[in-house]
């Protein structure tokens, strides 16, 4: 059965970047791939998993096959980790170097009448770059402040899990 996915049982640096692979164009030039290249190439992987779960051949159309699986797209799966660590954070069962990093909108001083601090937000840094926002004192915070206050008060982790992946997978499909 072939579905869509080249398997090389000797690989050597001329075969595998030779031009024939998709992902390899930033291989022959010597370059990184960049992480919008990255995110792509695990949806194409995700999709040749889907096809091979789902038996479907090459010609049938991949795009209902997640949304059949209950996966979450690439971008979704990223969101979800931070957001994982941060309800941890929340629950008070994170490591300390993890609460070090970020602070709630409440336990800054001088914002006591702002609405904000009667919520679980927590406080966004500053950043200079864009690569500053893919660190998790940003990220985290930003992904958590983004869910709904409902989530923000379950303090099971699995009940929490199923209603996060929930809320992302009906971001993704809606």
């Amino acid at each position: 059965m072939n579905c869509g996915i080249e398997i090389r049982y000797t690989l050597t640096p001329r075969t595998h970047a030779s031009p024939t692979t998709r992902e390899s164009s930033h291989v022959r030039k010597g370059r990184k791939p960049c992480l919008r290249q990255l995110v792509e190439n695990a949806g194409l992987l995700m999709n040749a998993a889907a096809r091979v779960i789902m038996n479907w051949s090459l010609r049938d159309h991949v795009k209902p096959a997640p949304k059949q699986l209950h996966w979450l797209p690439v971008e979704q799966r990223i969101t979800y980790r931070p957001c994982l660590f941060m309800h941890h954070l929340h629950a008070g069962r994170a490591p300390q170097y993890l609460s070090g990093c970020v602070s709630t909108v409440s336990a800054l001083g001088g914002r006591y009448w702002l609405r904000s601090t009667g919520s679980a937000d927590y406080v966004l840094p500053r950043t200079r770059t864009t690569f500053g926002e893919r660190g998790f004192s940003y990220c985290g915070p930003a992904a958590w402040n983004t869910l709904p206050s409902n989530l923000h008060d379950i303090r099971d982790t699995d009940t929490s899990r199923k209603r996060l992946k929930s809320v992302l997978f009906y971001r993704a499909c809606h």
